[in-house]
């Protein structure tokens, strides 16, 4: 067994074999592979036959388990090494895929490159990682990987770390590295500085103060980011700072889109559409209603006339 590998699979068709064997002598089996693992090289007596049969077929699994493990960690090593060549060094991760350099002459040359004093002060030793790294690159551009090497380079707590420690520069994801650099920029720029630079754009301050109200209570962030996306929004689409500010302000927006300010437009003369005409069929009722009522009129006048005048 590999010294880093504290576990390894056992397999459920097994209870076949320890069938076959009474409860003694399965104990013995159990107590044999757990020796045989912890590569204490525990020997079978000769005359318990049946268990080294038994024993047998496990003991080709596990090696063959073990070598699938080693395998796997060597690729895994391989895979970081030339991940970080891709990250730091790009101009040499190129001509390695393009198989002009072997990846052993790629980290030798990245180990001689001058870092700058940031990445020096955060990352592991460049020159260490060349003089750990043994590899070869064949036609079928398969690299080995010392896995000796690589224990040597990570030290004496190598069982506790991983072969995704193995880095030319810092070990911070770029993602996060670009938001802490984000955020530090944006860290001198506040809620004071959000509303001078709406007033600066004729916003009215009533507007503005009932704006950071609604920003505030819906826990919105006061950075430049978010005020240029306001400020960008509206001069891409000539919509005045001032009347944005006063729509959020009013609607309780927490950003700014002009297509909100389209959609409230279209709502509103679709609603005074209705209106004009609910109002023009009232007209319509009111004028039949009265023509209604005059021909009635008419009727009632000309019947009186009628009785007061017989021929």
């Amino acid at each position: 067994m590999a010294e880093d590998k504290k576990s390894f699979l056992a397999y459920a068709d097994w209870k076949t074999q320890f069938n076959l064997l009474s409860n003694e002598e399965a104990g013995i089996l159990i107590k044999h592979i757990l020796s045989y693992v912890n590569d204490e090289n525990p020997t079978l007596p000769q005359d318990d036959r049946i268990i080294q049969i038994a024993f047998e077929p496990i003991k080709l699994q596990l090696k063959r388990d073990l070598k699938k493990y080693e395998s796997a960690k060597q690729d895994k090593a391989v895979n970081g090494i030339i991940g970080n060549l891709k990250r730091w060094h790009l101009d040499l991760y190129e001509k390695y895929i393009k198989k002009e350099i072997s990846l052993e002459e790629a980290v030798k040359i990245a180990s001689t490159r001058k870092e700058s004093p940031t990445d020096s002060s955060r990352s592991a030793p460049i020159a260490n990682i060349a003089d750990t790294v043994n590899d070869t690159v064949n036609v079928n551009d398969t690299v080995t990987v010392n896995d000796t090497d690589i224990n040597n380079f990570l030290g004496a707590d190598a069982e506790k770390k991983t072969v995704d420690n193995l880095c030319f520069r810092s070990s911070t994801p770029p993602k996060e590295e670009k938001e802490k650099s984000s955020a530090q920029k944006e860290k001198a720029f506040g809620k004071s500085d959000f509303k001078q630079a709406l007033l600066d754009r004729d916003a009215n301050e009533q507007h503005v103060d009932d704006w950071l109200k609604v920003r505030t209570a819906a826990k919105a962030s006061f950075t430049q980011t978010s005020l240029n996306k306001l400020l960008n929004e509206c001069d891409r689409n000539n919509y005045p700072v001032a009347r944005a500010v006063q729509a959020c302000a009013e609607y309780s927006w927490r950003g700014f889109e002009y297509q909100w300010i389209l959609n409230k437009q279209k709502y509103a003369a679709g609603k005074q559409s209705n209106t004009t005409n609910q109002s023009r069929q009232e007209r319509v009722e009111e004028v039949r209603e009265f023509r209604s009522d005059n021909r009635q009129a008419l009727a009632d006048r000309l019947s009186q006339y009628i009785t007061s005048n017989p021929e």
